[in-house]
């Protein structure tokens, strides 16, 4: 497990392909001012992990990033009964054997509303992402639809040079195929651009440590523009 900000933020990479590739998949640790923890995004919970995270202290609440990436969920509901689930939008239909506590949407949960922001960052359809920015050490966890793809397997680092995700940050190619949802786009990029934050940790591929807005920017600017 990597110490993002010290005492505040962990992550930890789990296992993840995408078309046989590679790509990674983040677990991100938060510890709320009342010292529990918020696990975004869990991945396969293993006894090292178990361990790890027994060490940080006490799990309070598990949040999911989307519809699609809730594969290890049921292990984490059966391990820590006492912790609050949130599902992302539209998971709680999907996933019925799992007694949510809550549904995530734009507003934050009480339970970490003092420590982050939170929204839904919707691309296209019904693709909605929970993202969550940390004020005080400035760093933004954002969703699937953008990744930094330039470390791990020769097959990995191929990819990111075919979408354009090698050299530097950029959205995925499905993503900059809906020209039509630019505006509902445009939306949820104003409101996340308005967050306080410098770096940022993408649910794929390698974290972003400086200038990410300047990165966001450049990479929705087929969005951002016109």
């Amino acid at each position: 497990m990597i110490e993002w900000q010290p005492d505040r933020i962990w992550y930890q990479t789990g296992k993840y392909s995408h078309w046989g590739i590679s790509i990674g998949l983040r677990m991100t640790i938060f510890r709320l001012a009342n010292g529990g923890l918020l696990v975004h995004n869990p991945i396969e919970l293993t006894e090292s992990l178990k361990d790890q995270l027994a060490k940080l202290g006490h799990i309070q609440g598990i949040t999911t990033v989307n519809t699609h990436l809730h594969h290890y969920l049921s292990d984490w509901w059966l391990t820590y009964p006492d912790a609050y689930f949130y599902a992302a939008p539209g998971l709680e239909a999907k996933r019925t054997d799992i007694g949510f506590d809550a549904p995530l949407s734009t507003q934050s949960q009480p339970l970490w509303r003092d420590d982050l922001l939170q929204t839904v960052f919707t691309t296209y359809g019904e693709n909605k992402d929970i993202i969550f920015c940390d004020p005080v050490t400035k760093t933004l966890v954002f969703g699937t639809v953008f990744s930094h793809l330039n470390r791990g397997t020769l097959l990995t680092q191929f990819a990111g040079l075919l979408t354009g995700r090698y050299f530097e940050p950029a959205t995925t190619p499905s993503t900059s195929m809906y020209l039509e949802e630019k505006t509902q786009i445009r939306q949820s990029l104003q409101e996340v651009l308005s967050w306080p934050f410098e770096s940022i940790l993408p649910i794929h591929g390698q974290p972003i440590a400086g200038e990410g807005k300047k990165h966001i920017i450049k990479a929705f600017s087929w969005a951002l523009n016109g």
